[in-house]
């Protein structure tokens, strides 16, 4: 194999996206141990999380549901359906905790390009323990979300209003929504993890100038990224489907069924999974990174992006 691989040069979008596979075939290693900490344990918070629930799904929602079905009264269904407070706080623990795992991994991940574009390669491993910047990174990463988050609620609502309003068809610009907002949240992720702009001026080149290219690049990304996530996702859709199936036979009087260790079996399976899924989307920045088009636009002094 070719290891000639430099971070700034010219290319086009085919060449970023060839240039973020082969980056990743040379240095693997590295790459994998700067990040496998932080992966697993975004991955176990995940699957925490999606234990929490499962543990939901057997005690409320499909009894809940069951009960309904078999036509019983509308407030013992509300009362099996609606889990204890003590639930609720774990949930917003967890995904609490889900959620700033993962933001620390692509701070990382943003704070390693940034390492690789001044070596011109990787040259060696990051330090087990978060640096500053690596942590600012993951914060720049948090407001972006968060603010193209709340921006996507908002006008979410506005849609749901306008076809219960108007129309149903006005439904339809949900999907296209999702589309726009998810393609600016990556993008505004490189150009505010990787320039020194404002947020400002990165949000307002991911949703305007600077977003018709570089979603190309992800629309190129997206269909791999998408089998890998379906391969990795197998292990939690069992899950469901075992749970479901042992919640109905204990519903029946049954029993549960399932064998001990089970849980805890499935928990590191998850865990396995959705790192593997992080891992995926942290390489998602690198053509990303890669392309001119968005590394002029980091630039503070860029007023536009250009070719």
């Amino acid at each position: 194999m070719n290891t000639k691989w430099t971070f700034h040069k010219e290319r086009n979008l085919q060449e970023a996206i060839a240039d973020g596979w082969r980056f990743l075939a040379i240095y693997w290693r590295a790459y994998f141990k700067s990040l496998w900490c932080y992966l697993l344990l975004a991955g176990s918070a995940c699957a925490l999380l999606w234990q929490l629930l499962m543990d939901a799904l057997m005690q409320h929602a499909l009894p809940a549901l069951r009960l309904s079905q078999a036509g019983a009264d509308s407030e013992v269904v509300k009362a099996a359906a609606w889990p204890d407070w003590t639930w609720l706080l774990y949930l917003i623990t967890g995904t609490l905790l889900s959620l700033s795992l993962g933001w620390l991994c692509l701070g990382r991940t943003l704070h390693l390009i940034e390492r690789t574009a001044q070596a011109e390669r990787l040259v060696r491993p990051l330090r087990l323990s978060l640096q500053a910047c690596e942590c600012s990174a993951a914060r720049r990463v948090a407001l972006t979300d968060c603010v193209l988050g709340t921006l996507m609620l908002a006008l979410a609502a506005g849609i749901g209003y306008a076809a219960w309003k108007w129309s149903v068809w006005v439904a339809l610009l949900l999907p296209l929504l999702l589309i726009y907002i998810g393609a600016a949240t990556t993008t505004a992720r490189v150009l505010y993890g990787l320039g020194q702009l404002s947020p400002g001026r990165a949000l307002l080149l991911a949703l305007g100038r600077c977003w018709g290219r570089t979603f190309v690049v992800q629309l190129l990304l997206f269909f791999p990224f998408v089998l890998l996530c379906v391969a990795a996702a197998l292990a939690p859709m069992s899950q469901l489907g075992v749970w479901c199936a042992a919640t109905d036979s204990w519903l029946l009087g049954d029993g549960l069924g399932l064998p001990q260790g089970l849980a805890l079996l499935y928990f590191a399976l998850n865990t396995v999974a959705f790192s593997f899924i992080l891992l995926c989307h942290t390489w998602m920045l690198w053509p990303l990174a890669l392309y001119p088009y968005v590394q002029h636009a980091a630039q503070p002094e860029a007023e536009t992006c250009q070719a």
